[in-house]
């Protein structure tokens, strides 16, 4: 990760969880790579409650193109849906 600003509010972490009303999570960075995903300013936005994450930006040039999304992740079931 190059020129990571990140950005965490309202969150308490306690035995390998969180756990708040309102959160947010902001990210932004100039580079991501992990393995051969490389991703060039990528810009996260979420906002956490008892019931998961809502995705509300998550934006990112890459070597393919461009990738955007939005959705939302439910806790109970561990479920990712993209909008």
């Amino acid at each position: 990760v190059t020129d990571l600003d990140l950005s965490l509010r309202n969150m308490t972490f306690s035995k390998d969880d969180w756990q708040t009303q309102e959160g947010k999570l902001s990210m932004n960075a100039s580079e991501f790579i992990y393995g051969s995903l490389h991703l060039f300013d990528p810009i996260i936005n979420t906002e956490f409650s008892p019931q998961g994450v809502a995705l509300r930006q998550f934006t990112s040039r890459w070597e393919g193109g461009m990738v955007r999304t939005s959705g939302n992740w439910l806790r109970d079931g561990k479920t990712l849906i993209l909008d």
